[in-house]
């Protein structure tokens, strides 16, 4: 969304008619690791990076945690999808609507340039379909059971996280891996999978995030970044520790030209 987290927070100042809120100091600060699911099967360019910047914030006095939710991973399962695919639909029109674009979801579903992004609307978002253990079901009994009991669980899974270990956020890697070249294995549903799993969750939950460029990875010199999850209405606070974080881990050039 921006090239800095001052970008980001000026323009969550116009989105909330708010203010920009001031640098945090680290000392004291609090963060989550929750290393059984953000950071397993880092490749080797990700996990240097982040270990490092992790380092660099305990030495700038952020004081590390190591957290354990156990029930992420299946909670995340039964809501991730069923809710993205289904609120896709009704979000969309809903959008075209407001702003008396002329258009139907259809329309604009025929005319996405990406054919993951257009089987997949085409498949399952304009049918309302979701897949089934037997091939596709209807979408909306499965988003309500979704939303009715997995989804606020999720939700307290996190919230009864920060308060046991008393952390104010999650901090992990953004992706599990650098960038994939661009082809077959860019575009399948596994490399697809692998590149939501850390920000899916807090998304999914409604928790507010913030992914920060964290550095170049040693081998192929490709950017990594970290990422923080907060509580629901903690986003100033949120902004306030990445402007900080910001500033202890510097700019990340660009990558170089091949």
């Amino acid at each position: 969304m921006a090239q800095t987290v001052a970008d980001v927070a000026l323009l969550d100042s116009v989105i909330v008619h708010g203010k920009i809120p001031p640098t945090a100091s680290l000392s004291g600060v609090r963060l989550g690791v929750n290393r059984a699911y953000f950071f397993a099967d880092l490749d080797a360019d990700t996990k240097a990076v982040i270990d490092a910047a992790l380092e660099k914030l305990k030495a700038a006095g952020v004081t590390i945690v190591e957290v354990d939710m156990p029930d992420l991973k299946p909670l995340n399962d039964r809501v991730s999808f069923p809710v993205a695919l289904y609120e896709a639909y009704d979000d969309l029109k809903a959008y075209l609507a407001k702003y008396r674009t002329g258009k139907t979801v259809e329309q604009v579903a025929a005319q996405i340039a990406s054919k993951d992004v257009k089987g997949t609307y085409e498949t399952l978002v304009v049918p309302r379909k979701l897949p089934g253990p037997n091939g596709l079901v209807d979408a909306e009994p499965v988003y309500r059971g979704a939303m009715a009991g997995p989804r606020p669980a999720l939700l307290k899974h996190f919230v009864d996280t920060f308060e046991k270990y008393a952390v104010e956020a999650l901090i992990g890697p953004t992706t599990p891996g650098i960038a994939v070249p661009q082809g077959p294995e860019a575009s399948s549903f596994e490399t697809f999978l692998r590149f939501i799993r850390n920000t899916d969750p807090g998304s999914n939950a409604g928790l507010p995030g913030l992914t920060i460029p964290a550095g170049l990875g040693p081998g192929t010199r490709l950017p990594v970044g970290i990422s923080l999850d907060g509580l629901p209405d903690s986003d100033e606070r949120l902004l306030a520790v990445g402007l900080a974080i910001e500033q202890v881990l510097g700019r990340t050039p660009p990558p170089p030209k091949r």
